[in-house]
């Protein structure tokens, strides 16, 4: 901070603004959070709390990261974590409207629905065909879906690893893993657009698809963006390491890291309003459903009344199967 108010940067005024616009996504965790309190379901109360505080905790290492830079690494894990951990809760929550796997392929079954695999990002693909929506093609669905925590945070271990035992960064291996966690990234994302899109006409009322992409948005734009700013800080194709007239040294590394967490920061903005705007009372049928009976173990679903719903004990039994 003394290099950076000593000497005439871009990097002082950008913390400014960071800082400011950060203020605004605080403001708006605190409405969306006080908004989602009246969901009167504690189970799905929350799930809804964790995906909606995805973008005030991502945005809180970001300053944070911005302000200690030493810090990036490790807190980067911490958000990352946070990130992968929501994405399955919007998930699970889509199911657990549904009741069970079951259910939801009967449902789908009965309504005609397919298993679209032209979807985000494949959507300009119109030419690919569409599954059955059979329980096991659900099943690995929701696999791909929880494969992403478990490689993510594997790869980020393994990266930070190779860092801190003082290996360069651009060795094949730590490459080999950058292009593993894009790749785990870019499937979880197309399985969960899979599930919003042939779900959309069930859970529209409820708002769940902007949730679900809204999460998805922040941990695909997460992860994306971190690929291309360390391939730029790799390559010193737009940081390079800048010296100051005291001696100092800002390094090309700490720079690019600074504005990754400057333009997260900023793109969490938009996100955080398009669910203020949409998970609220009167706009989201989320605040209509009844607390459902917890002392009893078979209640009903909410999307199709054909299979038992789920209690927290059953999912929590599916949860663990699928770790």
């Amino acid at each position: 901070l003394a290099v950076l108010t000593s000497y005439p940067t871009t990097l002082f005024p950008v913390l400014i603004i960071s800082c400011l616009v950060y203020l605004i996504v605080a403001v708006l965790a605190v409405k969306i959070l006080r908004n989602a309190a009246r969901i009167k379901d504690e189970q799905i109360r929350s799930d809804v709390y964790m995906c909606l505080s995805t973008p005030i905790v991502v945005s809180s290492i970001c300053l944070y990261g911005m302000f200690f830079p030493r810090s990036t690494p490790g807190m980067s894990t911490i958000s990352l974590g946070y990130v992968m951990f929501s994405l399955w809760r919007s998930v699970s929550l889509l199911f657990r409207m549904y009741g069970d796997t079951r259910n939801m392929s009967d449902l789908m079954y009965q309504s005609n629905t397919r298993l679209p695999l032209y979807s985000i990002p494949l959507c300009c693909c119109p030419c690919l065909p569409s599954l059955e929506p059979s329980v096991d093609n659900i099943d690995t669905l929701k696999y791909f879906v929880l494969q992403t925590p478990v490689v993510r945070m594997v790869v980020v271990v393994l990266i930070n690893s190779i860092k801190v035992e003082g290996y360069c960064e651009t060795t094949t291996g730590t490459k080999i893993l950058s292009w593993i966690s894009l790749v785990s990234t870019l499937i979880a994302v197309y399985s969960s657009a899979i599930f919003v899109k042939m779900s959309n006409e069930h859970i529209l009322p409820y708002c769940l698809n902007v949730l679900i992409r809204c999460t998805n948005l922040t941990q695909f734009l997460y992860s994306v963006l971190r690929f291309i700013i360390d391939e730029f800080a790799q390559n010193r194709a737009l940081f390079v390491d800048s010296s100051f007239p005291d001696g100092s040294v800002l390094e090309a590394r700490v720079k690019a890291d600074f504005w990754y967490n400057a333009l997260l920061i900023l793109i969490l903005v938009p996100i955080s309003l398009v669910l203020s705007a949409n998970i609220k009372p009167g706009r989201s049928a989320l605040f209509d459903i009844e607390p459902s009976p917890y002392a009893t173990s078979v209640v009903k679903p909410i999307l199709g009344a054909r299979k038992p719903f789920y209690s927290s004990t059953n999912l929590g039994r599916e949860e663990t199967s699928l770790v």
